[in-house]
């Protein structure tokens, strides 16, 4: 039975104005209940969602996407739209699924979480710092750790910037015990040898770097998320905005999920794999590893024409997502400058990674049809460099390192000459900067 506030919602929606785009309308009416006490904050997603799901669920022949264009909040789509983005592998026409983006964009306006940075410092109780020397999984070359010099807010912005770890201990000689003592400082990760190494053993981490996260303060399920951000220049360097599952329900990486939100690379523009002029969101996902289905059009790159040719280091950009139980879409700037639409077919993820059939049990089994994506996912940002991985491929751009070997970090750090300046006087290009972080629902 329908609560008395979604009957009075309802009255309220049947008023719009008749010169108003019905879905603009709808939602403006439903914003106005909402603050009027008539709807809870549950009741209020609940509300949004089906309106949504009414609005982008009519079929193109009766021009959805055209009704929602009209909408006088949602932004003109001749944005150009210069990136590779896969063919859509679902049922869902594309231009239902960009309208689906945009009307989605514009259902989640209740702004339910942020940080600005415009305390003078991080707040610790939000934002816990990654310790470990683990390298990511991919034997990178930083170790992540707790030092203003690495992490800060400046000017009423969040910086991440790697250092050289030769600056403060001898990375050929030392030995480093990250197990720490109090809660704050304990190592979070072990694995790859994180919390503790010896350089008798092969070189230190010859890069300091900072990975935040809200695991502990903030996750959130369905919405929109936007990061406003200078992304950071350096070869080598591998910064991200990514969301990680809070729970784990349905097991470790990546049979719970990933979202990239943005990715890059600090090379210069012309890099072959991408450097400063190319982006890219990606999901992971699969019954264990290596079992990844990123590649099967869930992974997508966007260049500079986006932005008019400045390079993603040299401005601000934000960086989105919108997450429905329908699909993740994720854009640059507004939600009509889509950057990777992965929509959630009948199959969910299930098919569209092609294990039906396989030896594999479906760890999302009791999960919903978007499941490992029906979850509580929290915030991760990180400056990470270099890595054994492949997400620098060997023998383009002068990489100095090959992934195979067993001296890679001595490798890398023997070519500091070489790439050091690229990183700018003092480190001043190679931090990334966060203006703002927002959750919508």
């Amino acid at each position: 039975m329908l609560s008395i506030a979604l009957i009075s919602a309802a009255a309220l929606l049947s008023t719009q104005s008749a010169s108003d785009s019905p879905l603009a309308a709808r939602l403006r009416e439903l914003s106005a209940a909402h603050q009027a006490g008539l709807l809870t904050d549950e009741e209020l997603a609940s509300t949004k969602s089906h309106i949504l799901r009414e609005f982008v669920g009519i079929s193109s022949s009766v021009g959805i996407a055209e009704e929602i264009v009209k909408a006088p909040l949602v932004h003109s789509s001749s944005r150009r739209r210069s990136f590779t983005h896969p063919a859509p592998t679902q049922s869902t026409p594309a231009a239902d699924r960009m309208a689906m983006a945009r009307a989605a964009g514009e259902a989640f306006d209740t702004l339910i979480w942020s940080d600005e940075f415009s305390g003078g410092a991080i707040n610790m109780s939000t934002w816990r710092h990654e310790i470990s020397m683990g390298g990511g999984g991919n034997w990178e070359f930083e170790m992540y750790i707790n030092n203003r010099s690495n992490s800060f807010v400046r000017d009423g912005k969040l910086h991440l910037r790697p250092t050289l770890t030769q600056e403060t201990l001898d990375i050929a000689t030392a030995s480093l015990d990250l197990w720490g003592g109090q809660p704050a400082d304990t190592c979070t990760s072990n694995a790859f040898f994180g919390c503790q190494r010896d350089a008798a053993n092969g070189l230190l981490n010859p890069v300091q770097s900072a990975r935040l996260r809200t695991a502990e303060s903030f996750a959130f399920q369905y919405g929109k998320l936007e990061v406003r951000a200078k992304l950071p220049r350096g070869d080598w360097l591998w910064p991200a905005i990514w969301l990680l599952p809070r729970d784990q329900q349905y097991g470790p990486w990546p049979a719970s999920g990933e979202i990239d939100l943005v990715e890059s690379r600090g090379n210069a523009a012309g890099y072959a794999a991408g450097g400063v002029d190319r982006v890219s969101s990606t999901l992971h996902f699969g019954p264990h590893w290596p079992e990844d289905g990123w590649a099967r059009g869930a992974h997508a790159e966007a260049t500079t024409a986006t932005t008019g040719g400045a390079s993603f280091a040299d401005g601000f950009h934000t960086y989105g997502l919108v997450w429905t139980a329908d699909g993740l879409t994720t854009y640059i700037d507004d939600p009509a400058n889509v950057l990777l639409d992965v929509p959630v077919g009948p199959g969910g993820f299930w098919q569209r990674g092609r294990w039906n059939g396989t030896r594999y049990d479906r760890p999302w089994a009791g999960g919903g049809r978007d499941a490992p994506f029906d979850q509580h996912f929290f915030l991760v940002f990180n400056v990470a460099a270099g890595g054994t991985n492949g997400y620098f491929p060997d023998g383009l751009g002068g990489k100095p390192w090959a992934d195979a070997s067993p001296t890679a970090a001595s490798d890398f750090w023997a070519a500091r000459d070489e790439w050091l300046p690229t990183w700018g006087e003092g480190g001043t290009e190679s931090a990334m900067v966060i203006d703002w972080v927002r959750v919508y629902q």
